[in-house]
């Protein structure tokens, strides 16, 4: 079973991507052998309107019914986010928020960011903290911005124990840089796959985090996607902590059953 942590939905301003709209993501997800994904919507990266992008991306992906579920970006900057989250979590299938300090212009030790994560722990959400979109050195002009500093991240897991965080889109020396972070906190996930993960990275995964505590996301349809998890499919790690990576992890964070949400205790 593959259950992809990172697919994008939407229309991207940069660049024609494969169409994401209804029945062509699931063919999408189809051809690709993902059974189940987390999608970005890039209108609610981009738009100034955070949730319109969202809601507007929704309702195109409606149809896919529990195989995708959705992150919310939000800006802590932005007046409003907290009812903008609200309505977000009204919506079909938002499982968490997502977080781009780099392209929004906010630091990570900001209160409105604090009070953000301090709102998912207390819904039971995961915070998705993401680094970039693509590779430093082909990122539109338009995205050129300074990476988030690891210490700044390293401060931002310790400040916040009891929240779910993902680490998205993160390099590998950026990773190796968050090791003694990583192996402490066991709030922390890492998402492997579409930046820059060689097949030595993925071989030696636990040497950074416990293998419990990475997932596999694949960055489709910005990013190659066959290749990505061809590389997971082959590295030198069992085939147990394989599955762990491919989807078991992702289920048990987001409590997900293999059909579905499961039900509330």
């Amino acid at each position: 079973m593959r259950f992809d942590a990172n697919i994008f939905t939407g229309e991207y301003p940069f660049r024609r991507l494969r169409p994401t709209r209804g029945d062509a993501l699931l063919r999408l997800m189809d051809r690709l052998r993902i059974d189940k994904a987390v999608a970005t919507a890039f209108p609610s990266i981009f738009y100034k309107d955070h949730f319109d992008g969202l809601r507007r991306t929704i309702a195109e992906t409606e149809g896919c019914g529990d195989r995708v579920f959705h992150l919310a970006v939000l800006n802590p900057c932005v007046e409003g986010w907290r009812e903008d989250l609200q309505r977000s979590l009204e919506l079909p299938g938002v499982v968490g928020i997502r977080l781009y300090p780099r392209y929004h212009g906010y630091p990570l030790d900001g209160i409105g960011v604090n009070e953000m994560t301090h709102e998912a722990v207390r819904r039971g959400l995961v915070v998705c903290l993401a680094a970039r979109l693509m590779d430093d050195r082909l990122h539109p002009r338009f995205l050129a911005s300074a990476p988030v500093a690891s210490r700044d991240v390293a401060s931002f897991l310790e400040a916040h124990p009891r929240a779910k965080i993902i680490l998205s889109q993160f390099l590998p020396a950026e990773l190796q840089a968050l090791t003694a972070s990583l192996q402490k906190h066991a709030h922390v996930y890492v998402e492997a796959g579409c930046l820059g993960l060689t097949m030595t990275t993925l071989d030696n995964m636990s040497d950074i985090a416990p293998i419990n505590r990475w997932i596999f996301g694949s960055g489709a349809p910005l990013f190659y996607a066959t290749g990505t998890w061809m590389a997971l499919e082959n590295c030198g790690i069992e085939d147990g902590q394989r599955e762990l990576v491919a989807w078991k992890n992702l289920m048990e964070l987001l409590n997900i059953s293999r059909g579905g949400p499961r039900p509330s205790a």
